[in-house]
C-alpha cells in the first residue's frame, strides 16, 4: 500500500514548459492518462528547493541525449486538467486551453507530495495551475506552409486492376 504526506506548496516563476499536456491529457506507458509538463531552466534556488523536498531534479546536460537547453529540470503531472490563465491572469475554459510548444514561459504552482511503498519512497508533484507568460504555440498542421506539404504522387499510386480471366492451360499476362 502507497503511504502519502503532502508538502506546502511551491510556486515556481518564469520556468520554461517542455513535452507539456495541459489541453489534453497524454496516454502514459503504465496506460493511464495524466496531463504532464517538464518545468525546465529552474534557477539554482528552485532546484536547490525542490531537491530539498526529496524531488529528483534532473540536469538537461547529463542526460543520455544531452539536452542543455533544459538546464535543471522535473517532470510534473495531474490526473485532472490543471486551471490554466494567461499572463493576465484571465482562465482559459477547460476546452480553449492553448495546446502548449516547447520553451514556452510560466508561472507553476505545483503540490509535492512525498510517497512510500514497500522498498521504495520519493517525492512527486501534482501540477495545480499554470499561467503562460509567453505562449510558443504547438505546431498545427491548419496553420503549416502549403509548399512543404505533401501531394498526390501518381506514378506511386496503384491503379486497380481488372479481373482477367485465363483461358485453361494458359498463362495469365503479367
Amino acid at each position: 500500500m502507497t503511504e502519502t504526506n503532502k508538502l506546502p506548496k511551491r510556486m515556481l516563476r518564469e520556468v520554461k514548459l517542455y513535452w507539456t499536456w495541459l489541453h489534453e491529457p497524454r496516454e502514459t506507458e503504465e496506460g493511464k492518462y495524466r496531463f504532464v509538463a517538464e518545468l525546465t531552466n529552474l534557477t539554482k534556488e528552485q532546484a536547490a528547493d525542490l531537491h530539498s523536498i526529496g524531488m529528483s531534479v534532473k540536469k538537461g546536460k547529463d542526460q543520455s541525449t544531452p539536452q542543455p537547453e533544459k538546464n535543471n529540470y522535473v517532470s510534473v503531472w495531474t490526473g485532472k486538467q490543471p486551471k490554466v490563465c494567461d499572463a493576465e491572469g484571465n482562465y482559459y475554459q477547460p476546452d480553449d486551453v492553448p495546446k502548449v510548444g516547447n520553451g514556452t514561459l510560466a508561472n507553476v504552482l505545483i503540490a509535492p507530495w512525498e510517497w512510500s511503498r514497500p522498498g521504495k519512497n520519493g517525492t512527486s508533484a501534482f501540477i495545480q495551475s499554470v499561467q503562460i507568460l509567453d505562449l510558443v504555440p504547438l505546431d498545427n498542421d491548419e496553420e503549416e506552409d502549403e509548399s512543404l506539404r505533401f501531394g498526390k504522387e501518381e506514378k506511386y499510386i496503384k491503379k486497380s486492376k481488372s479481373i482477367e480471366t485465363v483461358a485453361e492451360g494458359s498463362d495469365p499476362e503479367w
